[in-house]
């Protein structure tokens, strides 16, 4: 039997409708909510850059405190091997701190009598500076938020295939009120159908960013 023209105000074009309606919506909060993944992204990659900048600072920082003090040490030992105590007890009580408490952890074990004691106070337990801790702390934590960009960015796309999907369903549903025919256009809107389900579950799966959260 041949199929039957569609009539005006026939259900399909209700149907139409709502499914059109029902994908535009979905679409417009997966659009907002990939917008919002985007820049988040955006705020973590400027936040990992910031870090990795006061990072390579510190690292910096560390890495001329350890030659200042080891400029004075040497210049320490000097006055100490010439015989001029006062000189050295003048370098003695300018040590930064990183090198005060472990000189004095080394003087405490001899060093110039006990062949046991380390060679410096630099090998000393005692001897923890504080900068190369704090440069790779915030070495760890700017690897820790680039990995938040990139877990953003991963929604992000994520929800572009959303939209992507849900594109066809408009497409369907639109395409499907050009033709008359009733199995035609049925077809077409069970396509629309699948496709505007199959974006709303990858849409509403997706991590939400609230006005709440992005204000945290």
């Amino acid at each position: 039997m041949a199929d039957e023209p569609v009539r005006n105000n026939d259900a399909t074009e209700i149907a139409n409708a709502v499914v059109i309606a029902i994908t535009g919506v979905i679409a417009a909060i997966g659009s907002y909510q990939g917008s919002l993944w985007e820049g988040q992204q955006a705020t973590a990659y400027s936040r990992s850059n910031s870090l990795r900048t006061e990072s390579n600072r510190a690292a910096d920082h560390a890495d001329t405190m350890k030659a200042a003090e080891a400029a004075v040490f040497s210049a320490w030992l000097n006055a100490r091997a010439t015989g001029d105590t006062r000189l050295a007890d003048f370098y003695a009580r300018r040590f930064p701190p990183d090198l005060q408490h472990a000189f004095n952890d080394w003087i405490n074990q001899e060093p110039l009598t006990n062949p046991a004691a380390p060679l410096t106070p630099f090998l000393t337990p005692s001897y923890r500076p504080a900068g190369p801790a704090l440069a790779a702390e915030l070495d760890r934590k700017a690897a820790e938020v680039f990995e938040e960009g990139q877990r953003a960015n991963h929604v992000s796309d994520a929800f572009a295939q959303g939209g992507t999907i849900l594109s066809l369903s408009l497409f369907f549903a639109g395409i499907a009120q050009v033709f008359r025919r009733r199995r035609v256009r049925v077809t077409l809107l069970f396509m629309a159908i699948l496709a505007c389900a199959l974006g709303a579950i990858r849409v509403f799966t997706l991590p939400m960013i609230t006005i709440m959260n992005q204000g945290g």
